[in-house]
């Protein structure tokens, strides 16, 4: 089973004699920065003598595993550093070898750039795996900021709108739970102190993100990106920009050309939409265009169009002629860089409501090599994985593969960082060599993007899945918004539709309920067992337990043959 390492940017507890801290000076910028502890920056100081990181606090801290940090046990081997000047930049370079029981010879190279033409830090991550072993990484980058060491205020991208959050003020209304944005749509994170409109943005590798967080009882601003698997001698590269900025009071999208603060202002019929513009380029002859549509019909009921005017502008859609319970989706674009931002106000009606309605996240693209496929060979002794979550004891298919398959199973896992499988393929390599996967209750949230395109791939070039699922495990899955794709062969467009309809039957020990398929697309084998093609391959929907809804079979669960079932079953669909 491969290990999973989270890996931090962390090292509060950890010296190392180094020489004195470094300072940087930039177009009117001045960063301190202490090599002593991997290239931290201790302060970062206008014209104005504003410290933007704030006292004793920090920016881009080291590098640590999850576990071990959890378990207070941070063993780092010395960096070396390396700086290196020019007439425009100022270059440092940083190493270290990693000691940690999970990441134990893991290497990284932390590189960062000042340019004498803007106050920018440009950061680049590598890490690489010179062991023998494979390293399944998960980068994680921690930061406490305090500009001007006031109240300071973090911004957060997500489907619902922009998570906003002030510290110390936390006491009223503060919930733990909205600690994590795992929901984003944008690749960044921000902090302002609204009182002197001065701040830092964030600017990560969205395609890759995993997570942005912000922990409300110490209030850092943190990420974290999708675990990556590599292999020895593989790496993993990433790149991001610490951006000081001043003028705005919030922060609703963030890009290298543009930031951009929102207000909606709704009073009966008549609503304004205003935005203030930060220009980080040129501006000259840039437009911008807003567009008001009407949810959820989607039908335009106002627009604008202008003009860029300097490095900040104010631009502002007017509308008078509204339905006081009318929401109202609000698109912001710039044509000449294609970038766009959506925002959504709710109609007065439901103003105190929960509302359905999720700003579509953009579609993330991950530059993955794949391998030239070829027909795929079944093994003569079947090979089976099988990813177990809730209530998959209770199908035994471990029990039925004894001494005639090949059989390996891995685990769902969920814990306050998120949730996911431990022990699953994660390469084309490790995919191919499997007859059969199995997902036997496997929660919706377990699943990420590069896993339903490793599977899509598997089916498409002969492999075959199992899907076995019951309303306790794939209710979560919103066929319009997830990302399986074309995989997923059933529907819970309503949720209702999943009837518990009896007392706990005796002998299977299961509620029985009803599955509500989408069965477009679909061949119907059996009551419970239905097949949809893909590609060479297949995936099977199995749902056994709408057998207890036949009363002549209740003791399925107890039958004597079910094991010799099972067992078929699986064979019959790995080979044909």
């Amino acid at each position: 089973m491969k290990k999973t390492l989270f890996i931090i940017i962390l090292s509060l507890f950890i010296s190392y004699s180094f020489a004195e801290n470094i300072t940087v000076q930039t177009k009117s910028m001045t960063y301190i920065i202490d090599p002593d502890h991997g290239a931290h920056i201790i302060s970062a100081i206008d014209e104005e003598g504003t410290n933007y990181v704030g006292k004793d606090n920090f920016l881009l801290l080291d590098l640590c595993t999850q576990q071990d940090y959890q378990q207070g046990d941070l063993k780092f081997a010395p960096y070396t550093v390396q700086k290196e000047e020019t007439p425009t930049e100022t270059i440092l370079t940083l190493k270290a070898k990693f000691s940690t029981r999970e990441a134990e010879g893991v290497e990284l190279e932390k590189q960062l750039t000042f340019k004498k033409t803007d106050d920018i830090i440009y950061c680049k991550y590598t890490l690489t795996n010179p062991t023998d072993q494979n390293k399944k990484i998960g980068l994680w980058i921690q930061n406490i900021v305090s500009p001007g060491d006031g109240i300071r205020t973090s911004f957060r991208p997500s489907t619902k709108g922009t998570v906003e959050f002030s510290y110390p003020l936390f006491a009223d209304g503060y919930d733990p739970k909205t600690d994590f944005t795992f929901n984003f749509t944008q690749g960044f994170i921000g902090v302002i102190n609204k009182e002197i409109k001065k701040g830092v943005a964030f600017l990560m590798d969205y395609n890759w993100l995993k997570c942005v967080y912000s922990n409300q009882g110490g209030f850092t601003q943190e990420w974290w990106y999708s675990d990556t698997l590599m292999k020895p001698t593989g790496s993993f590269t990433t790149e991001f920009k610490v951006i000081p900025f001043q003028g705005l009071e919030r922060i609703d999208y963030a890009s290298d050309n543009y930031f951009m603060a929102k207000e909606i202002v709704r009073d009966g019929k008549k609503a304004v939409f205003r935005t203030k513009t930060l220009s980080l380029g040129d501006y000259e002859n840039k437009t911008i265009k807003i567009t008001a549509k009407k949810y959820p019909d989607m039908n335009i009921i106002g627009e604008a169009e202008g003009k860029l005017t300097g490095k900040f502008t104010d631009f502002e859609l007017k509308m008078d002629n509204l339905d006081s319970g009318d929401d109202i989706v609000y698109n912001v674009y710039f044509p000449d860089t294609y970038e766009e931002y959506e925002a959504f106000s709710a109609g007065v009606a439901i103003l105190f409501t929960e509302t359905d309605y999720k700003i579509k996240p953009p579609k993330r693209v991950k530059n993955i090599v794949k391998p030239e496929f070829k027909t795929r060979t079944i093994n003569n002794k079947l090979n089976i994985i099988e990813a177990r979550g809730l209530f998959a004891d209770k199908y035994l298919f471990k029990e039925a593969s004894k001494n005639k398959f090949d059989y390996s199973d891995a685990l769902y896992y969920s814990n306050e960082l998120g949730s996911g499988l431990k022990g699953m393929p994660e390469d084309y390599d490790d995919i191919f060599k499997y007859d059969l996967i199995i997902l036997n209750h496997i929660p919706y949230n377990a699943f990420t993007e590069d896993n339903w395109d490793l599977y899509k791939d598997y089916v498409t070039y002969g492999g075959k899945i199992l899907f076995i699922g019951g309303p306790m495990s794939i209710t979560g899955f919103d066929p319009d918004e997830d990302i399986s794709g074309v995989l997923l062969p059933f529907s819970y467009r309503d949720f209702s539709k999943i009837k518990k309809v009896n007392k706990k039957l005796e002998k299977a020990g299961e509620y029985e309920y009803e599955v509500v398929l989408n069965t477009e697309g679909l061949t119907k084998i059996t009551d419970y067992l239905y097949k949809k093609d893909i590609g060479d391959g297949a995936l099977y929907f199995f749902t056994p337990t709408v057998l207890s809804q036949n009363k002549e079979k209740e003791g399925f669960w107890n039958n004597p043959n079910y094991l010799d079932f099972i067992s078929e079953l699986t064979e019959k669909i790995a080979r044909y």
